[in-house]
């Protein structure tokens, strides 16, 4: 049964609740649901130019190196910060299980995901691995990557678990899938396999993530939960837009 507000407690009426304000986790995951999936980053206008064709090959290569800093920084600070987070108690475990698994597949499924990332750019755009490792990052990369940041480190760890596995994580099935079928068709891309085992992991990743969201959310922390989704959601497509006027446009969405 899902933890939460009890059933038998009154709540405003929908014009005038808050919308954190839930009857039981289940209410507010799927609220959450809809939040991200009125903004998801497969939808916006800068997945929509890869999947047309419309950014340069050097553009790519660029949006590679601003995603591997991302995911580099994901696996080697984030996930640890946040299982550090989490207390030592028998009623903690399952969640510590979960995340540890996540941890294990960045660095070992089937490969540390930034060397399989770094490796694709190499092979099908000629891109040098150094200098994409060290790419210089967008302020929209920063100021992202920020969020998160201050969600893995500061904030309980069932605030960061909420913004880095349901505000990004259980968005990655679609937008892998849009990405790859882009570079696939309008690229040339031979080798998807980068693509293609987050699509598959991610989707239990997400399915996990909601479960732990089941389990330990409580009705003193549904606030700071919604908020945490819906900043981490909003910085993900506020990201976007500045890869967007990086590499396709010059100006803003």
């Amino acid at each position: 049964m899902s933890q939460g507000i009890p059933q038998t407690q009154t709540l405003p009426d929908d014009n005038q609740r808050k919308p954190w304000e839930c009857q039981d986790n289940d209410e507010l995951i799927l609220k959450l649901r809809s939040y991200r999936d009125a903004r998801h980053v497969a939808d916006h206008p800068f997945t929509r130019a890869i999947a047309s064709g419309e950014v340069s090959r050097e553009g790519i290569v660029s949006y590679i190196g601003q995603f591997c800093v991302f995911v580099e920084r994901g696996g080697k600070a984030w996930l640890p910060w946040l299982l550090g987070n989490v207390p030592v108690a028998l009623e903690f475990r399952q969640a510590k299980n979960v995340l540890l698994d996540n941890l294990y597949g960045e660095f070992h499924k089937p490969a540390d995901h930034v060397d399989l990332l770094l490796d694709m750019a190499a092979k099908e755009f000629g891109a040098d691995k150094t200098a994409l490792y060290n790419s210089t990052l967008l302020p929209e990369t920063i100021a992202f990557m920020r969020v998160e940041e201050y969600y893995a480190h500061d904030r309980s760890w069932v605030e960061g678990m909420v913004a880095l596995g349901f505000g990004l994580e259980t968005q990655s099935p679609r937008y892998f899938t849009e990405i790859r079928n882009g570079l696939v068709e309008r690229y040339g891309l031979k080798d998807s396999y980068y693509y293609d085992m987050h699509i598959e992991a991610d989707v239990e990743h997400g399915d996990s993530i909601e479960v732990l969201m089941r389990a330990y959310a409580k009705p003193d922390s549904m606030e700071s939960i919604w908020k945490a989704a819906t900043e981490s959601i909003d910085a993900y497509q506020l990201w976007h837009d500045g890869l967007y006027r990086a590499y396709v446009s010059g100006k803003r969405p």
